[in-house]
């Protein structure tokens, strides 16, 4: 089973929650080429295996949104987690290929995408390890390890999950905007690099998978198309990536 969780924070914002979560519905249910690209993604993964979904319309913080949902993820058992951003589209194949990995692995899949940068050139959402070297696994799909990156699609195992819930150096925290929750891992909760480098809840969460030693490899074969940014997702081995060069110290105030 995977468990899909997403967040459509602009349709809430833009059309309230109840007529959002209406709207989306209707796009999950018959997806357009007008719809979020989230939605098409779900339609797809229903071709691929049972699903379960969770959706967010109210984002306080990414950082909070992201820990409750990975929390979500681990309680319904299932033994994938998808978590994808409304702007993120994929092929069927890039997302069989990413299922095909992360069942193997069982640890975490990262699906690159391209970011605009603010003067404008396009850069990977991925940063690999050093030096590069391609493998081949899951029946003939590449991947490449990588040490962090985006969380517009990733794909994580249920064995991976309980690493970085044990092993992850998370704090825990309550949820003041879901009353009577327990408390759940923060395990997007930011951290402060050497030389006070600040990484946000995305690089923090896969901060935390190195240091419980979960496999994280980055796809290679498929395409994405990031709010209209379309990346066969080869090319990650020729453009241009974030620079990693720190590790965390103490969560961020």
């Amino acid at each position: 089973m995977i468990f899909v969780t997403t967040s459509v924070y602009a349709l809430a914002k833009r059309l309230g929650l109840e007529a959002a979560d209406r709207e989306f519905s209707r796009q999950v249910q018959n997806p357009t080429g007008s719809s979020l690209g989230c939605a098409r993604v779900i339609e797809r993964l229903r071709k691929l295996d049972d699903l379960g979904l969770r959706v967010d319309l109210g984002v306080g913080t990414a950082a909070k949104m992201r820990s409750r949902m990975a929390d979500y993820a681990w309680k319904s058992g299932a033994d994938v987690w998808c978590s994808i951003d409304d702007d993120i589209d994929a092929t069927v194949e890039t997302l069989g290929n990413a299922m095909d990995v992360v069942r193997h692995t069982h640890g975490v899949v990262t699906v690159p995408y391209l970011l605009r940068r603010p003067g404008g050139d396009e850069v990977a959402s991925c940063d690999l390890v050093e030096p590069v070297l391609v493998r081949v696994v899951a029946g003939g799909v590449h991947v490449a390890r990588s040490q962090v990156g985006g969380m517009g699609l990733v794909f994580t195992h249920r064995e991976a999950l309980e690493r970085v819930r044990r092993d992850g150096g998370a704090p825990t925290f309550v949820d003041l905007d879901d009353e009577g929750s327990p408390s759940r891992p923060a395990l997007f909760a930011e951290l402060v690099g050497k030389g006070g480098r600040w990484y946000g809840e995305d690089w923090s969460f896969f901060l935390r998978l190195a240091a419980a030693g979960v496999q994280i490899d980055a796809l290679l074969d498929g395409v994405t198309n990031h709010d209209g940014r379309v990346m066969p997702l080869g090319a990650l081995l020729d453009l241009p990536r974030p620079m990693f060069d720190a590790e965390p110290r103490e969560p961020a105030p």
